[in-house]
């Protein structure tokens, strides 16, 4: 087979009379086969079409769940995100004469906005998550007992209100400033209990490891573990 002065080899390859009888053709992937070669996967055809409607009813899809969740986050923070769509239906027969160009062009705008909306999410998140943590470490304040003063480690404790292992730990962090030297142990929940232990950087220098200690409270009734200065588990019951 060859193309001018551009490329002749052996071929056992399917041929056609022209190379417009094959109609489209897009890249869908590159690997390494060997040193100096590549294989390239590609569709052509009607199944360039089939190849674009699967991935935006793909992305469609993934937007859809992003849209949910970010209304979800409005509701209960009242803040109001608009995101102009910019993607229309998933595609329909009269689409599917569409050039590439024009179907990468729906597909951008589909990601563009996939990739907004992911970050209206994560803002929203994030002052959700900031206010759990403010209102979590006023709860930990007014809680927050001695529950060991012996000299092998002293603990204090708190047993909070339900909260999410990412707001325990800022409270481990606080419970760690305000004692200073020691260890630091949280339960959150109702039913089924969040499990936080801390201890601060001289008592694990010393062998305590809250990972392992933190794994023998909860054996048998939950699971949990961590590193040596911070775990986290769960339990049926304290």
């Amino acid at each position: 087979v060859t193309f001018n002065n551009f490329s002749k080899e052996l071929c056992g390859g399917t041929h056609v009379q022209n190379t417009r009888d094959i109609g489209p053709v897009k890249i869908t992937g590159e690997t390494a086969v060997a040193a100096g070669m590549r294989r390239i996967e590609a569709v052509a055809g009607p199944a360039v079409a089939d190849y674009y409607s699967d991935r935006m009813a793909e992305g469609t899809a993934g937007l859809q769940k992003l849209r949910d969740k970010l209304e979800i986050l409005q509701a209960r923070t009242g803040k109001k995100i608009t995101i102009r769509s910019t993607t229309g239906a998933i595609f329909s027969e009269k689409d599917k004469q569409n050039s590439i160009a024009e179907w990468e062009g729906e597909l951008r705008a589909l990601m563009d906005e996939k990739q907004e909306t992911q970050r209206a999410v994560e803002m929203v998140e994030g002052e959700v998550l900031a206010k759990e943590i403010h209102e979590a470490l006023g709860e930990m304040e007014k809680k927050m007992r001695v529950i060991s003063q012996e000299s092998l480690c002293p603990v204090i404790g708190a047993t909070l209100s339900p909260h999410s292992p990412d707001v325990l730990r800022s409270c481990a962090d606080f419970g760690r400033d305000k004692i200073g030297s020691g260890g630091v142990l949280i339960q959150s929940g109702d039913n089924r209990f969040n499990i936080t232990l801390a201890f601060t950087k001289d008592w694990v220098e010393k062998g305590l490891h809250a990972g392992r200690i933190l794994g023998q409270l909860v054996q048998g009734k939950g699971r949990g573990g961590g590193r040596p200065e911070l775990a986290q588990g769960t339990s049926r019951e304290l």
